[in-house]
């Protein structure tokens, strides 16, 4: 009832639930799309099921404490290992019948709701049915308010709890799809199962599915720490990984250099795009170099005269690769690269 209460003076009048949420033994693990903090709240009142949550939503005052009292497992979404041992926890979660189920969003961040992200495997990996639920929010066509937790870019709580309560009134709409349960070939390969649902999920939003996650959101914060456009440097983590075998940590720190380019050039720092000496300097080559024409081209995939953030990790990433007895050089992803480029010249 207190949970309904706070939905209630943040405009939500009216909340339609479609479909029943399983039982445990049905479906052990509930995964949903995530847009805002209300989430939360629309599980507490829903389910009071175990979740897991940002290891950083633990300073939180008030639902910090909240999520710990009902033993949330907690992950820091910068660190594999930290990842690993939390979905060792869903896992042993899961299989502990004196808990209640497990609610998980797969995309591991918030997003505007006009896509579905990149899932992650932890909710797949333990073998036992999923229910997918989607929560949907709206409002009035003569009072629109997105309470999506992305724009602006880091908006404090706070804030958009405060613009809830100015909303005439807002709709929450709760749809429980029928349990999934995982195939022979699924729990041989979890990843299928994982695409799968992802699918399910999508279809029932009616919105396509994207390569964007977390990694893309801490990319955005460091674009804005130095001055530049955030969205210039949204690259679909998930498929960048895959396609240039580089994690966040690595792609942020690329950033750095492809940030330190563009200080040289102020022109540039609006559309965010390297000209030939902003990317001899990004990559510590002389500016005078007299192969500086042959390496933009190599690095301009658009033949634009100039380099984005993702051509440049696209050039880079060859020259990163590991060599062929399958082994990497020492280094970061971007210093095993300009070293083999600077042998190359």
């Amino acid at each position: 009832p207190l949970v309904r209460l706070n939905f209630l003076s943040l405009g939500f009048h009216w909340i339609t639930v479609k479909g029943s949420p399983a039982t445990r033994a049905e479906a052990p693990i509930i995964v949903s799309n995530h847009q805002t903090f209300l989430d939360i709240w629309v599980w507490l009142w829903q389910l009071l099921p175990v979740g897991v949550s940002a290891a950083e939503n633990m300073r939180f005052p008030v639902m910090g404490p909240i999520m710990q009292a009902f033993q949330t497992i907690f992950v820091n979404r910068e660190d594999h290992s930290s990842g690993q041992s939390a979905a060792q926890q869903i896992k042993d979660t899961v299989e502990d019948p004196r808990y209640p189920q497990v609610m998980i969003y797969p995309e591991g961040n918030t997003s505007n709701g006009q896509s579905i992200c990149a899932f992650k495997a932890g909710a797949f990996q333990p073998g036992v049915p999923v229910q997918v639920a989607v929560v949907e929010y709206s409002s009035p066509s003569w009072a629109p308010f997105d309470p999506c937790w992305v724009e602006p870019l880091g908006i404090p709580v706070h804030i958009l709890a405060l613009r809830l309560l100015l909303q005439p009134y807002m709709n929450l709409t709760i749809t429980y799809l029928p349990p999934a349960l995982p195939s022979a070939q699924e729990l041989e390969d979890p990843s299928i199962f994982m695409t799968r649902v992802q699918r399910l999920m999508a279809d029932k939003k009616r919105v396509p599915v994207t390569g964007h996650s977390f990694g893309d959101t801490a990319l955005m914060f460091r674009a804005k720490k130095h001055g530049l456009p955030p969205a210039q440097f949204v690259m679909e983590m998930d498929r960048a990984t895959k396609e240039f075998g580089i994690g966040v940590t690595e792609t942020k720190d690329c950033l750095d250099l492809f940030a330190k380019g563009l200080k040289s050039q102020e022109a540039g720092k609006k559309d965010a795009r390297l000209k030939g000496p902003g990317l001899m300097l990004a990559l510590g080559l002389l500016e005078d170099d007299s192969n500086a024409e042959a390496l933009l081209a190599t690095f301009d995939q658009d033949r634009s005269g100039d380099v984005n953030f993702r051509e440049f990790i696209a050039g880079l990433a060859p020259l990163a690769a590991a060599g062929t007895d399958g082994k990497f050089a020492e280094g970061k992803f971007y210093e095993r690269a300009i070293k083999k480029m600077k042998a190359i010249i």
